[in-house]
């Protein structure tokens, strides 16, 4: 090798230097760009407080927090606020449902009033049985919301004395139909198999090993006071006091328990991108694993015509697929929206790519598979994260 002069290599240190400095402007520059891009989609969308997140293989690539936590208080949205997970809470839950089917305490496809202890069916269909697989695709026949008329119903009232009430007019298995009920019921099956509450079985298997801080009450997290208020325009539709105060009976009881998780969760947009990137990558992130690779394409794989299922479904287990948002492109998640909350947590096993999404006041407009505002993320942040898709400015 040359032996650089002292003054050359001065220069070229120097010269070094200022690309460095150039290249850190550069990059600074185009993180403010895209700042400006994402708060623009927030703001065309009517957005009171938000946070959008992408990770790829893994690892956080960008994160923003835009807008109001609560207008009242004027209190911003950070890495620190929690926001209802909404219809995500099913997905999420899906997780420890699963966990459950693989240490043989649920199984897919075996009639769940064993695991419940009642007799559980649709009386137009005798002997035809209700399974957890036709609960997490949808198909169990189960009507979406009529079992929730009365805060006084229990799994026993609405199943076992009024089950023509509850159940449609189509054999368990065979028609999809969305049922925020059949969603409840799978809540009920993880406390019965487990012997724990939702709660303390989702933290203990889940969230804890992840370290991820969230609960299925407001009033259970660690730092309550950084819940959202949640609106619809300018009107609030939820304070956060109101959730932080709401009760929660955090035992195992399964005959009450029909609503948890349905879409209780609170989490912390960063938390339930940990997990959007623990499915990515086949159930293992950093180290540890909460599934196997096997369930997590089991998740994700349409369940038409499998074991107890029968008919079409959009769904894997509890899992939806998101197509004709990316050319050529299926993620993998779920999306959810009630009272001025809208949550959009999705993955692509293929690239890596995470996404999540979380609002509490939002326009929700959309076709009717995705709100307007994460069509309109996802296609910006995936061509920044993978390249593949040409920005959307």
């Amino acid at each position: 090798m040359v032996d650089m002069p002292a003054r050359a290599r001065r220069w070229v240190c120097a010269l070094a230097c200022l690309c460095i400095a150039a290249s850190a402007f550069s990059a600074q520059a185009q993180s403010a760009d895209v700042d400006a891009d994402i708060d623009a989609i927030f703001r065309a969308c009517n957005t009171m407080g938000g946070a959008v997140l992408v990770a790829r293989r893994g690892e956080l690539v960008y994160e923003r927090y835009y807008g109001l936590a609560d207008r009242e208080q004027k209190r911003p949205v950070n890495r620190d606020t929690y926001f209802r997970a909404a219809s995500v809470t099913k997905f999420v839950s899906g997780i420890g449902a699963m966990i459950l089917v693989e240490r043989g305490l649920l199984d897919l496809d075996a009639d769940i009033g064993d695991t419940l202890g009642i007799p559980v069916g649709n009386p137009r269909f005798p002997g035809r049985p209700v399974t957890l697989r036709q609960l997490m695709t949808h198909t169990a026949g189960l009507y979406d919301n009529q079992g929730f008329s009365k805060a006084d119903s229990t799994l026993r009232s609405l199943l076992v004395r009024n089950p023509r009430d509850n159940f449609t007019e189509h054999k368990p298995g065979s028609v999809y139909a969305y049922s925020n009920f059949g969603a409840g019921i799978v809540g009920t099956l993880m406390e019965a198999a487990s012997g724990q509450s939702v709660n303390a079985f989702m933290a203990e298997r889940v969230f804890a090993p992840m370290g991820i801080e969230a609960a299925f009450s407001a009033s259970l997290l660690a730092l309550p006071q950084n819940v959202v208020s949640t609106y619809r325009g300018e009107r609030v539709t939820g304070k956060a006091n109101d959730a932080i105060q709401e009760p929660y009976d955090d035992t195992c009881n399964p005959n009450a328990h029909i609503r948890t998780t349905i879409g209780r969760l609170w989490i912390r947009p960063r938390d339930l991108l940990k997990l959007m990137c623990l499915m990515g990558e086949g159930g293992e992130l950093h180290g540890v694993r909460l599934l196997e690779a096997e369930t997590v394409a089991r998740m994700t794989q349409p369940q038409s015509g499998v074991g107890s299922v029968s008919g079409d479904t959009p769904y894997g287990l509890f899992t939806a697929r998101l197509e004709g948002v990316l050319p050529g492109v299926t993620l993998y998640g779920h999306q959810g929206s009630t009272a001025g909350f809208v949550c959009n947590a999705y993955f692509d096993p293929e690239t890596g790519y995470a996404f999540v999404l979380m609002t509490n006041g939002t326009d929700q407009r959309g076709d009717g598979t995705i709100n307007n505002l994460a069509r309109r993320l996802i296609t910006y942040t995936y061509s920044m994260a993978v390249g593949e898709v040409q920005l959307d400015r």
